[in-house]
């Protein structure tokens, strides 16, 4: 997100330093805005205005989907560590983990393969 905001700085104040360059370098040089001035000013407010929407993705639609695919990934890299983590332990191990779990009321349980699975309510 730091990168976005450094980028829309540098557009806007481009954007700035580009419309003093032509309307106040004309003032100055105290000649009439012309039809060039108008027509290069809406094209350099259009051009702004078009590189930040890009930059910030619109509403973040690609972002959002790249989220929930990386959510996806994590969840499940999570899972191969917890049953590579299930498959290290002995049977008096995961007999231990079986009773805490079944103390606990947390509504989850092992079974019998090591699958830790959400009880269900009666």
């Amino acid at each position: 997100m730091n990168i976005r905001l450094t980028a829309t700085r540098y557009i806007w104040t481009g954007y700035t330093l580009a419309m003093l360059a032509i309307f106040a370098g004309t003032a100055i040089m105290n000649q009439a805005i012309g039809a060039g001035h108008i027509v290069m000013g809406v094209v350099i407010s259009m051009t702004a205005f078009l590189s930040t929407g890009t930059i910030w993705n619109w509403g973040n639609l690609p972002v959002e989907a790249e989220q929930r695919h990386s959510t996806h990934y994590s969840k499940r890299k999570n899972q191969h560590q917890l049953d590579q983590m299930l498959e290290r332990l002995s049977e008096d191990e995961r007999e231990t983990l079986r009773e805490i779990l079944a103390k606990e009321e947390t509504g989850y349980a092992l079974v019998d393969d090591g699958e830790l699975v959400m009880r269900r309510s009666r």
